[in-house]
């Protein structure tokens, strides 16, 4: 049996897999890319992935990507959490008062907005907006939660947060995109 699986994921590697990898090593135009093509062959094969139109999708989606998005994705990812939590630094940016500085960090701000729109479109992230009528709900429900029956305050409303979807982090694993950015070491 196990020797039967064994040629099976042979054979899909070697008719399906390896020829579709090599025709996207070929095309691929972002030299980092073709690292992580690499690292998602090496995932298809040992994590016995069998299912054709899986691996496609993943492909897909990384077809999809630029190196910047990728770099951007990476960043939600609770490896990258973990490695900065080691290495915590306070960062705030304000505005700049110049204004031609102002415009390219209103710039770089549109650029992060579209790329985070990007990856939400493609279910990498959540951004976490919801429709208005849920907005609303959880503002009564949180205010309402906010003072109990002596008129105690308690914890303020939340802010939603962008995170990795479960299929952002699949996706994330199956490239190992942590070879794409440099991490602090310890």
């Amino acid at each position: 049996m196990i020797e039967q699986n064994n040629r099976l994921l042979d054979e899909f590697i070697r008719k399906k897999a390896f020829p579709f990898i090599l025709d996207e090593l070929l095309e691929e135009h972002e030299e980092e890319k073709i690292d992580l093509i690499i690292n998602g062959l090496e995932y298809t094969y040992k994590n016995e992935v069998r299912e054709e139109s899986k691996m496609l999708v993943y492909f897909d989606v990384l077809r999809e990507l630029r190196v910047d998005e990728l770099k951007r994705l990476f960043r939600f990812s609770q490896c990258y959490r973990d490695s900065t939590a080691r290495h915590p630094k306070l960062s705030i940016t304000l505005p700049p008062e110049d204004p031609g500085e102002r415009e390219k960090y209103r710039e770089k701000q549109s650029y992060e907005e579209y790329i985070d729109n990007h990856l939400e479109s493609l279910g990498l992230i959540d951004k976490g907006k919801r429709n208005l009528e849920e907005t609303i709900e959880t503002i009564y429900k949180q205010i309402g939660e906010m003072i109990d029956a002596r008129g105690a305050r308690r914890p303020r409303l939340t802010k939603t947060e962008t995170k990795l979807t479960l299929f952002g982090s699949h996706f994330v694993k199956y490239f190992e995109l942590v070879s794409i950015i440099e991490i602090p070491a310890d």
